[in-house]
């Protein structure tokens, strides 16, 4: 429930998520873990698809989305926090990807380098130079690859200053990316009483005469031509009270009628009676029990 809409009988909305610096101790780490295993995964499928532009988006988004997964699994919520772990996240990813390719040209060279070395013991007279150093840390290796340039096409290789403005757009695609999914799951709801994310607790059809019915108790009037109708009731896990409750309407040839409320959990249970009056009426035993 994205944009609850202001109703007549709506309720007070969830109380907003505050900053806790124990959210944020719980987040940082998690989102330095998540980026360190990003960075691997990728630097891996890279070698087989790494699309110039959109290998970096799609990364991106992959990360958005077990953020945002990661978020609702441990309940951490208040937007700063979550951006702050975003940021952390794909920095680390990113620079990550740089330091497993460093990783495995230091290992490469000094492979390079034992053989050199065997070779020279074997045939002096013949073999000469020196062994492959590898790079003094992942920023020199940055640098020696920004100084043989990125191939960017089949004629066009990105050098020097060209290079590492080319790693900085790929940086911020993937960042750019992430935050189109964290900003919004970031803003769905959430209860700052008992610390837990709104989710679905209810769903399903209805009656049109119930649907009808449930339309005049909030306020509103249900549309005529619908063909169908369907609700879903979301709360936090504490049930502190505001209930998020929605009601849709499938309509012939245009979009869904949707309609969202925020309503009080005394109207969420006048609302279970109206969309389930069979269960709410009793039955003819129960009356003749009362009677007698």
């Amino acid at each position: 429930m994205n944009s609850p809409q202001t109703e007549p009988h709506a309720a007070v909305l969830p109380p907003r998520a505050h900053f806790r610096p124990a959210q944020l101790a719980l987040w940082i780490p998690l989102c330095l873990v998540h980026g360190g295993a990003t960075a691997w995964l990728a630097f891996g499928i890279q070698k087989r698809f790494a699309p110039l532009g959109l290998f970096p988006i799609l990364l991106g988004l992959a990360m958005g989305i077990t953020l945002a997964g990661l978020m609702r699994l441990v309940h951490v919520a208040g937007r700063s926090t979550i951006v702050a772990g975003t940021v952390v996240a794909v920095t680390v990813a990113v620079f990550g990807q740089h330091y497993f390719s460093y990783q495995e040209q230091r290992q490469e060279a000094e492979r390079q380098a034992a053989q050199f070395r065997m070779a020279a013991r074997a045939h002096p007279d013949i073999v000469r130079g020196a062994p492959p150093v590898p790079a003094n840390g992942a920023f020199e290796f940055l640098r020696w690859q920004a100084i043989r340039g990125r191939p960017i096409t089949g004629t066009i290789v990105a050098r020097g200053g060209w290079a590492w403005a080319s790693w900085a757009l790929d940086g911020g695609l993937v960042l750019l990316a992430a935050l189109l999914v964290v900003i919004p799951a970031a803003r769905q709801p959430y209860c700052d009483r008992c610390r837990t994310w709104y989710s679905t607790v209810r769903r399903g059809a209805v009656s049109l005469d119930a649907a009808a019915a449930v339309a005049t108790e909030l306020g509103f009037t249900a549309p005529e031509e619908a063909l169908s109708a369907v609700f879903r009731v979301v709360q936090c896990q504490g049930g502190c009270g505001v209930v998020g409750f929605e009601i849709c309407w499938e309509m012939p040839k245009v979009a869904p009628n949707v309609k969202r409320f925020w309503i009080s959990s005394e109207q969420r249970s006048r609302l279970e009676e109206l969309l389930h009056p069979e269960s709410a009426a009793p039955s003819e035993n129960t009356k003749r029990v009362t009677k007698h």
